[in-house]
This record gives structure tokens, sequence and C-alpha cells, in this order.
């Protein structure tokens, strides 16, 4: 019951070029205006940490792109000289070409003690930016051997946003209060009894401890306890 994972976050196409030492994707994203986010990178699994001396991934200053958008670029740094070995690079069947795999993640990151956050529930406000959300995407850059590298040359790249079932998106557990009563049509609670083949409202409510502009996503469990009949 939140508003963290209610972000958008859109991947554009993405751009490679290629040298003789090193490969560069540049893939532009749309994001809710307002979010902080976080970029990193990891192998094709979307778990196992890339090390710095075969690729690093930065991300661009955010951009207006409509009144309600923002956008960014992450650009991601091959070193060639050290991708064999690595577990990111395969030789295409032909032998005359390889592609290139890495698993891009952005993190929606908050500031814990502005949102109110206590994630260990021990009544003091965590510190500093914290991760709430991510989305992940599979970016594989194919190539031939037979290019001339001299100069930058365009490679071909295909981003594939995963599916559910290829990935997690996630968000913290924040525990806040929530509060259920019966209510009336202006969503007042109230305390007559509900008479039989009428309707029950109940209006649910977070508690004093919500963090600023939490919504409700999905009521997971509902559970009605019927008092004694006299």
């Amino acid at each position: 019951a939140d508003d963290l994972t209610d972000w958008v976050l859109l991947p554009g196409k993405p751009s490679t070029t290629m040298s003789a030492v090193a490969a560069v994707a540049i893939v532009p994203f749309v994001i809710t205006v307002g979010r902080d986010t976080q970029t990193s990178i990891y192998k094709s699994d979307c778990t196992t940490p890339v090390p710095t001396n075969v690729a690093t991934v930065t991300e661009g200053a955010k951009k207006a792109h409509t009144a309600l958008s923002q956008e960014f670029e992450a650009t991601v740094n091959f070193d060639l000289n050290n991708l064999p070995g690595s577990g990111m690079y395969t030789d295409l069947p032909d032998s005359e070409g390889g592609k290139i795999d890495v698993c891009i993640r952005v993190d929606l990151m908050l500031n814990a003690a502005d949102n109110g956050i206590d994630l260990d529930g021990n009544g003091a406000l965590d510190e500093g930016n914290i991760s709430v959300a991510f989305k992940e995407y599979n970016l594989s850059i194919l190539f031939s051997w037979l290019e001339d590298f001299s100069t930058p040359t365009p490679v071909d790249a295909v981003l594939k946003v995963l599916t559910e079932e290829d990935t997690q998106n996630e968000s913290a557990v924040v525990d806040m209060d929530l509060q259920a009563c019966h209510c009336d049509e202006t969503k007042e609670c109230v305390t007559q009894d509900v008479s039989q083949n009428s309707y029950l409202d109940v209006c649910i409510s977070f508690g004093s401890n919500a963090y600023d502009d939490a919504v409700f996503d999905e009521l997971i469990e509902f559970t009605v306890t019927q008092g004694d009949i006299s």
C-alpha cells in the first residue's frame, strides 16, 4: 500500500558504437518528474556485479521531457580487452561476430528521513538515500568482427524489457499503520448497524506515521468479523 512503484520508467532506443578497444552503449530513459534514480549494471542474470575493469555505467543529468516527466541517458562503457572470459561476451555461430550482454538496473531512490522511513522499526528514521523500487533491462550488443573499428562504428543493439517472469520489481517494506471503519457515502466513519441485503461500505486510511504521497496499490486481504446476533 504505497506509491513507490507508481513511477514511469520508459527505455528508449539504444545507440551503440564500437572502436578497436571499447564499446559504448547509450540508453535514454524517460521517468516521472521529481524522481531520484541510481543506475547500475550487472551481468545478464541481473544479479552478478560487473567488474569495473570490464564495464562501467554513468547516469547523465536529468532534463525536462514533458510537464510530468524528465529524461536522462545511461552510458555503458565496455573494455573489449577485458571482455573475454568475463561471462558477458559470446561468439556468434559463424565466428565472424560477437554479442555482449549486460543488465541495466535503474533504482528509485528516496531520502529515508525526508519520507519518514524506519525500516527496522526502532523508532529512529533511517539516514541517507535508500532504494525502494527498481526495474531491470537486458541489453544485447551484436557486431561483426569484419567491420573496421579503427574509428568508432555504429553497431546493432537490442534492449529487452524484462518481464515479471524474468526478474523482480521490488519495493522496500515500509511499515505504516492502517485504519479501517464502516463509513457512509461521505466517507465518514459511522457506527450504525448494517441492514440485511444492504451494502457494507468500508473506508481505509493511513495512520499518522504514513510518509508523504503514500497511496494504496493493492488490498491483499480483508476480514470482517460478525459480532453476536441477539
